[in-house]
């Protein structure tokens, strides 16, 4: 069940700024999704260099429980990536709330638009934020652990 905007207030808030104990959180976050396992401290300081963080910290116990991070040229485009919602926190609201922090602040405010890659079972989530499924253009990648 999702709890309230206030209180979901008063029992968490997000931070862009994560302290050491809250890395350490989000390297166990990390280790509970495919697409993110294996990551480490020294990844997790370089993604701090370029990207804006969104950390959902519960405030009773200083615990990092939900993350996103956003890479953006400042000019039109912003990539959203690593929406991650620990696993005993699913269901509350963190996903919107995290979301909504987002596509709402200020940094933000000129991008037109905001991407991000899920897997297929999250579309509906993101179609609650008007995201859509693109029939022209098409994901493309070029791994170099693959030549």
């Amino acid at each position: 069940m999702n709890i309230g905007d206030s209180d979901m207030r008063e029992t968490y808030f997000i931070t862009h700024n994560l302290n050491d104990i809250q890395k350490q959180d989000l390297l166990k976050l990390f280790e509970t999704e495919s697409w993110t396992k294996g990551r480490t401290l020294k990844d997790i300081e370089a993604a701090e260099r370029t990207c804006l963080f969104f950390g959902v910290i519960e405030k009773a116990t200083d615990t990092l429980v939900a993350f996103t991070r956003v890479l953006t040229d400042d000019v039109k485009y912003a990539y959203i990536h690593d929406v991650i919602v620990e696993e005993n926190h699913r269901g509350k609201g963190l996903g919107r709330y995290m979301m909504e922090a987002v596509l709402s602040h200020p940094r933000f405010k000129n991008i037109v638009c905001f991407e991000l890659l899920c897997l297929a079972d999250n579309i509906p989530f993101y179609n609650k934020f008007h995201f859509q499924q693109l029939s022209h253009v098409f994901a493309l990648r070029y791994d170099k652990r693959k030549q």
